[in-house]
């Protein structure tokens, strides 16, 4: 019987607390786009935490897209869809507990097959002997993985989402990689809801299908059934709502 990996556990700092407090009430809409936040030092006190923990929290909350610092006014709620990142993404995926919407999904899934469709078609055109036997092995890796009593689908999702990194390096693009790594996070938790649904059996098929077409030099097919597995992940993540 599988079992999942127990992770180390760890005590939030305050400053992870206020963050995560203030992230919350901005993505429930409690906190509406434009409110002006009290003052560093009324926040400190309300939240019964120090003036320097609010200071750079706000600071975190501003990369992040949340709030905007505007010096001599006061930091404002900021409309995150407007002025966010991918990182914003991820922090909004994380302080939501993965509840995301199927539009934000959706979208991500779309840039998804923007960025491995891409990674595939140059993989197929400048791929060498040895990429193809580093991605076989790793879908052995995988298989061997299923078969261990210890397997846990979250470090299953893992190696699948290896795998796909795998390539988009393989395709000698700098920046694909770099952005397939920014959505980690969220791709994982994803990932792992696909595989209990979808089977690690019939998923390892499909990564050894995108093998077999590239060897080929057949992007066109490999990117065919990537969308059609993109758009299971979608409706097996939003069957009940679709």
């Amino acid at each position: 019987m599988p079992v999942e990996n127990f992770e180390k556990l760890s005590a939030p700092t305050l400053k992870d607390l206020f963050i995560s407090k203030m992230a919350e009430l901005i993505i429930s809409g409690k906190l509406k786009v434009g409110e002006r936040l009290p003052p560093e030092r009324s926040l400190a006190e309300q939240m019964g935490i120090g003036k320097t923990v609010v200071h750079s929290g706000l600071q975190e909350l501003a990369r992040m897209g949340f709030v905007t610092i505007k010096p001599q006014s006061g930091v404002f709620i900021a409309d995150y869809m407007v002025t966010g990142n991918l990182e914003t993404f991820n922090a909004v995926a994380k302080y939501s507990n993965y509840n995301i919407g199927p539009d934000i999904i959706r979208g991500m899934f779309d840039m998804r097959y923007a960025m491995e469709g891409l990674a595939m078609e140059r993989f197929a055109a400048l791929h060498t002997d040895e990429d193809i036997k580093t991605l076989r092995e790793m879908i052995v890796g995988i298989g061997d993985y299923v078969s261990d009593e210890r397997m846990s689908y979250a470090g299953l999702a893992e190696r699948f989402f290896d795998f796909h990194n795998a390539l988009a390096r393989m395709s000698r693009s700098a920046i694909i990689p770099l952005t397939f790594n920014a959505v980690k996070s969220v791709s994982l938790v994803l990932w792992e809801k696909y595989l209990r649904n979808y089977g690690a059996g019939r998923a390892i098929d499909r990564l050894s299908y995108f093998v077999d077409c590239l060897e080929k030099g057949d992007s066109d097919a490999a990117c065919l059934e990537l969308k059609n597995g993109l758009d299971e992940q979608f409706n097996m993540s939003f069957k009940q709502q679709l």
